[in-house]
């Protein structure tokens, strides 16, 4: 198929969503950039600058045609003055393949430069202009036509002028919060579905992580017209998002207009309202809207002087997006109740209650439950009695507007007296000499001494307490010196371990287990989250109580209960008990309902 210079113009012009005779552009919101549109139909044109029958190109690069300098400027304005007047080009002897430069076939090249336009436009919704974040203008920008991957995105990359001067590489980096995102990892994106089946709608987060895509079918007849489109004012919460109701319009069998609103509630997630935008697309034959909500974000640009190295970082409010709507989240189901009876400074407080979601993390109810009670039924149906007992135990932080934790029976410190072989050999070991045995007799290679017992406490302008980590190489020295002069008498030692395996403490029946389930959010205060290892993925009894909505925390740590009763009893520990976590105890524990408990 060969594309002649009148239908080429046709082909840009519907692209950039200019009206042409006979041609129908695709439609968005009725406000245009038509700046935008001049440099993405400018840069398709300089398809047909470069690829002329004299080039003897197969395939276009337009970052390489870009930086390479093969763009004349004459052969531009002749094609951008056709690509939105359908006419000119007479100085071309020969119609336009388009596979040329696409190495695609015809018909295909066509779809991947209307694709390209369509979705690059970003048309905002919004009567508010956009605002473009500062560049620093030594800083050359380059937009190129990827069509060596499966993106139909029009990739917008940072270049250094080629000079003395500006040399220096500069990179884009994002970030949620502090993690930075590699958008070629699509894994645990968030992603759903309306629950309602005739309300359907589709939606997902992006690969790069900054806007969420919602989808939903509409009728062949639907115009963009007939597309009802309303976002509401800010949440009084500064985390939520507006309401936004959307959908479409239509007649009823009396001639009177009706809405049939698809989207309506209010999102759950704060958003970037003047960024925020839709179209009217077609997807393998059905006609959908494609609204795009843009997450808030922040750029800013790093020098490094001495490596001449620029960075512009750009960060992403953290979210939890579970659902797209506040009124659509998760709501487990409650199983079970446990009950604490909380004394501060000695005296009684209230009782905690919490409800647990024994239907989605059933052994991690089990557990919590036999932590609580002191006893369990084990798989051969006895009675038997909790390795360990919540009940006595007190909490070990307390940080305002963060979390509050416990749950931790003392198993990673141990005191151990040693005999004068296995401090000999722990000796060896702590200089670093080699140790052909996997253990050292009771002693394991992966635990640590710690200060305290007969190794004594250092007097250090920073306080150090017993059961505190050997930290600067000093005190490496002076540890040293005492395990020596421990040795040479002859005579065994008392000394304090570490040992990581029993960092969150253990089960019921005195082991550890895997995290079992991430699937609920930590979305709001007084939700109950077990603690792990996040490099064993291992938890036993620590648990903590949340203060507060955390994002960060999501697929990271298992949500699997709430505070059903006794927030006032949290409140009065956030308040007044930071730095004294020891004073806040567990007087006792149990296993009950929100009507009678049963200790």
């Amino acid at each position: 198929m060969h594309v002649d210079a009148a239908m080429q113009g046709q082909i840009l012009m519907h692209s950039s969503g200019q009206k042409a005779s006979g041609s129908k552009p695709s439609t968005c919101c009725s406000r245009r950039l038509h700046g935008k549109h001049v440099q993405l139909a400018a840069a398709t044109a300089c398809t047909w600058a470069v690829t002329a029958p004299t080039a003897g190109l197969n395939t276009f690069s337009f970052q390489q045609a870009v930086q390479g300098g093969s763009i004349a400027s004459s052969r531009l304005r002749g094609a951008v003055t056709a690509a939105f007047e359908g006419e000119g080009l007479e100085d071309r002897q020969q119609p336009l393949p388009l596979s040329r430069f696409t190495g695609l076939s015809s018909a295909g090249a066509i779809a991947v430069t209307a694709s390209v336009m369509r979705r690059q436009r970003r048309v905002q919704c919004q009567a508010e202009p956009r605002v473009e974040p500062q560049v620093d203008p030594t800083v050359a920008r380059v937009e190129t036509f990827n069509t060596r991957s499966n993106a139909d995105v029009f990739d917008k990359m940072l270049r250094v002028p080629e000079n003395e001067e500006d040399k220096g590489k500069v990179m884009r980096e994002i970030y949620e919060g502090s993690q930075q995102i590699n958008p070629e990892d699509s894994k645990n994106l968030p992603q759903g579905q309306s629950k309602d089946p005739d309300k359907v709608y589709f939606w997902k987060m992006a690969k790069d992580r900054r806007t969420i895509d919602v989808i939903f079918p509409v009728e062949d007849h639907i115009t963009r017209a007939d597309i009802v489109f309303r976002l509401g004012d800010e949440a009084l919460d500064a985390r939520r998002g507006p309401t936004l109701e959307m959908g479409y319009r239509f007649k009823n069998e009396a001639g009177r207009w009706k809405e049939n609103l698809i989207l309506d509630g209010q999102l759950l997630n704060a958003i970037n309202k003047p960024e925020t935008y839709w179209t009217l697309e077609e997807i393998a034959g059905v006609k959908v809207v494609q609204l795009t909500l843009t997450r808030p974000s922040m750029i800013r640009k790093k020098h490094d002087t001495i490596m001449r190295r620029s960075v512009e970082e750009e960060r992403i409010d953290p979210q939890t997006w579970d659902a797209v709507f506040v009124e659509e989240r998760i709501v487990p189901q409650i199983t079970d109740y446990v009950f604490f009876e909380i004394s501060l400074d000695g005296q009684p407080a209230g009782r905690i209650e919490f409800g647990l979601y024994g239907n989605v993390l059933p052994k991690t109810v089990q557990n919590f439950m036999g932590l609580a009670a002191g006893k369990y039924t084990d798989a051969e149906g006895n009675e038997a009695e909790a390795v360990y007992n919540y009940k006595g135990s007190t909490f070990f932080t307390v940080l305002p507007d963060f979390l509050l934790a416990a749950g931790n029976p003392g198993l990673d410190l141990v005191k151990m007296q040693l005999s004068h072989e296995e401090l000999t050999a722990y000796l060896d070991f702590f200089l670093g000499k080699p140790v052909e045995e996997e253990d050292m007799g009771r002693l394991k290679k992966t635990w640590s001494v710690r200060w305290g017992a007969e190794l004594g406490v250092p007097d250090l302008e920073v306080v150090v307490k017993e059961g505190d980590p050997i930290a600067a190489e000093a005190q490496r020295e002076g540890v040293v010196e005492s395990l020596s002069d421990m040795v040479a008498k002859g005579k065994g030692a008392e000394l304090i371990f570490f040992r990581p395996e029993w960092e969150k403490g253990c089960d019921m029946t005195g082991r550890t287990f895997p995290a079992e389930d991430f699937t609920i959010p930590h979305s709001k205060p007084g939700l109950l989250s077990m603690d792990k290892d996040e490099g064993t993925d291992q938890q036993g009894s620590m648990f903590f109580i949340t203060l507060r909505e955390f994002p960060e925390m999501d697929k990271r740590w298992c949500v699997f209960g709430e505070i059903t009763r006794g927030m006032d009893v949290v409140e009065k520990i956030e308040a007044g008990y930071e730095g004294k976590h020891a004073q806040v105890k567990i007087e006792d524990s149990g296993i009950g309902t929100n009507v009678e408990v049963v200790a």
